[in-house]
């Protein structure tokens, strides 16, 4: 069953030959002059559309067609005309269906690297594949925050080849992060005083997981450094894939499967719930 969530509008994988077009308050990347053929870059386009999403009252959705489209530079969804801008909504085609390729020219580069500088709270991305051409140099969302940096949802995106897909780090707030139905296989390190919460993802046995948590106990609320699996598919051991850079935090896995590394379809099993904190 292809699931649509409210005011997204475009299913996991739509139908061939029906282009998510959006409607007039959108914004298509192409109407700014994305190719999306994997050769042209089309940074300049999506800078152009990000940006004008962002500066208007309400904030417009940016819409993706299918494609595979270069972008060559670092914090592309960050690279704003001002700062403290709130519910940007990228919404692509599909997540094998509208690929953004990161091109990073033996540079690190991000998706999102905002920095000291508060950029967006709150930002919505859909249906969308994140991809880098080098592994040990792309990542996808370094989101440092100081109170301003904060619930970041992603829903049916796939995110590969990338060094880190999430990391997180500031003095406040950068919280609440939400993946939903997502295929990640890459890194995340949860920093201080932060929660993000995987529902129904199916999780890479290459992902790893890294709370920097820094409470005086693990009981505390709001708690630091808390990261919870919810109805996911999983690698087997993955309790033993979770690591506590400094106590103290939290990793709680609830009616999640294990899959086990094979070449053809793994049986899933339940996995045991489980509670860790330290």
């Amino acid at each position: 069953m292809l699931l649509t969530l409210p005011g997204l509008g475009i299913a996991d994988e739509a139908p061939a030959g029906n282009p998510a077009v959006g409607t007039q308050e959108d914004i298509n990347v192409r109407d700014h002059g994305a190719r999306g053929d994997g050769v042209a870059v089309d940074t300049t386009a999506f800078r152009k559309a990000i940006r004008e999403a962002a500066d208007a009252s309400p904030v417009r959705r940016v819409v993706v067609p299918r494609g595979r489209y270069v972008l060559d530079a670092d914090n592309i969804f960050g690279d704003l005309n001002g700062t403290h801008k709130i519910g940007l909504v990228v919404q692509g085609h599909g997540r094998e269906s509208s690929v953004l390729l990161l091109r990073t020219g033996g540079k690190p580069k991000w998706f999102y690297n905002n920095g000291a500088t508060p950029r967006v709270a709150f930002p919505t991305f859909a249906d969308v594949r994140f991809e880098t051409d080098n592994n040990a140099l792309g990542g996808g969302f370094h989101i440092t925050s100081a109170g301003h940096e904060q619930g970041f949802s992603f829903f049916r995106c796939r995110f590969h080849n990338l060094r880190t897909m999430l990391r997180l780090s500031g003095s406040a707030g950068n919280d609440s992060h939400r993946f939903f139905n997502c295929h990640i296989r890459e890194a995340v390190r949860i920093g201080n005083n932060r929660r993000v919460n995987f529902t129904a993802c199916t999780l890479s046995g290459e992902f790893l997981y890294t709370l920097a948590a820094s409470a005086t106990a693990a009981e505390v609320l709001p708690l630091n450094g808390w990261i919870d699996f919810r109805d996911c598919r999983v690698p087997p051991g993955l309790r033993d894939k979770i690591t506590f850079a400094t106590p103290f935090g939290r990793a709680r896995a609830l009616d999640c499967h294990e899959y086990a590394v094979k070449a053809l379809s793994p049986r899933s099993k339940v996995s045991p719930d489980f509670d860790r904190k330290e």
